[in-house]
This record gives C-alpha cells, sequence and structure tokens, in this order.
C-alpha cells in the first residue's frame, strides 16, 4: 500500500506566497501558480479573491469568508509568473468586511484591480 505524501489542499496547494511583512493593515505579497503565467486574467480573478482573508487579519483574527460580490478590472500586463498583491481591507462591521486588491507585474505594469465584499467566518 502507498501513502500519498502530506499536502496542503486546495487553493494554498497549488500556489506560492512570499509576503513582504511590511507592518500596518495592508497586505502586501508576491504569488504564483508555479508553471502558469499568473497575469492571465482568470488566475488574477482567483489571486484577487484574497480579501476576506486580508480582513481577517487586520482584525487580529484567522479566517476567510464566503463572497457577496467580486469586482475585477484587467489591465494589460505582459504575461509573469509571479503576481504582487497589494492588498488593503477597508471595512468590517456586523459580520461583514470589504477591501480591495491592486495587482502589479513584476515589470511595475498594473495587471488588474479588484475588491470585494465577503461574509466573514473564524478560524479556531
Amino acid at each position: 500500500m502507498r501513502v500519498a505524501p502530506p499536502a496542503t489542499p486546495g487553493f494554498f496547494g497549488a500556489v506560492e506566497m512570499r509576503e513582504l511583512g511590511v507592518p500596518g493593515p495592508r497586505l502586501r505579497y508576491w504569488m504564483r501558480f508555479p508553471g502558469r503565467p499568473v497575469t492571465r486574467p482568470a488566475l488574477l480573478a482567483l489571486v484577487a479573491d484574497s480579501v476576506p482573508t486580508m480582513v481577517m487579519g487586520a482584525l487580529g483574527h484567522r479566517g476567510s469568508g464566503s463572497s457577496l460580490d467580486n469586482t475585477i478590472r484587467v489591465g494589460s500586463a505582459p504575461e509573469a509568473e509571479w503576481v504582487l498583491v497589494d492588498g488593503t481591507p477597508e471595512q468590517a462591521t456586523g459580520g461583514y468586511g470589504h477591501g480591495s486588491v491592486r495587482l502589479w507585474s513584476p515589470d511595475g505594469s498594473l495587471a488588474g484591480v479588484g475588491s470585494q465584499t465577503a461574509a466573514l467566518w473564524y478560524t479556531r
């Protein structure tokens, strides 16, 4: 009998992330899907879907949320394996949170902008 090696399930098992460690409520990190150009519109939408985790982090909690709305505007950045996610949690009240992201290619081109509102939940 073969046993599969331990792996992170789902989304976080498919991406590589490198946080920049910027103090304050903003979250900035590089992200990639190894072997795929992340600046393609379909992948940018996945990357931009990070606001709930950002809002929970700004509140000092672990957790995420269920999206109520997502908006993404895609630019004309060149294909690249990495994208810089620059996220700002903007509001949290009554179990809901809202924020926005700017997505940058390594050459400094704006690859896209997004915003999201979500019902928040805690991870224990």
